[in-house]
């Protein structure tokens, strides 16, 4: 599945921007996709020069195996941690959501905060998240 990477300039300061979707993991082959998936992510987020912020519905919940892989091999971190439990998916039914919508980022951003947006017409909850870049060396 493609991704969408973007070089931000966030007061003349760039920022790498990925936004992802894996398939979810309905069966063996869309498993392996996703998992092969995040993994060119994890590689790709690693090797960036500039600080990264990950976005994306991942179809990962945050205590699956591959969420981890993602966090562990692209030097990530869950925006949400500590923000309580996120259910994103599915919309209609919050009895049952689980949360697949994440906001990544590497140590050089600080997320202040994450949380579920109200329902939009989506089958997924929006994610609202304040990032903050550090203030620069002199």
């Amino acid at each position: 599945m493609p991704s969408l990477s973007a070089l931000l300039d966030v007061d003349g300061r760039p920022i790498r921007l990925l936004a992802t979707h894996p398939l979810p993991p309905l069966n063996g082959r869309y498993a392996f996709y996703r998992r092969d998936q995040l993994r060119a992510v994890a590689q790709y987020c690693a090797a960036s020069t500039e600080p990264v912020l990950l976005l994306g519905d991942l179809n990962a919940s945050p205590w699956s195996a591959d969420f981890r892989l993602l966090l562990r091999e692209g030097g990530l971190r869950n925006g949400a941690q500590g923000q309580g439990f996120l259910m994103t998916w599915p919309a209609p039914l919050p009895l049952l959501a689980i949360q697949i919508d994440h906001c990544l980022h590497s140590a050089d951003l600080h997320v202040r905060g994450v949380r579920s947006g109200p329902r939009i017409g989506s089958d997924h909850l929006p994610l609202l998240a304040e990032v903050v870049l550090p203030a620069a060396h002199p």
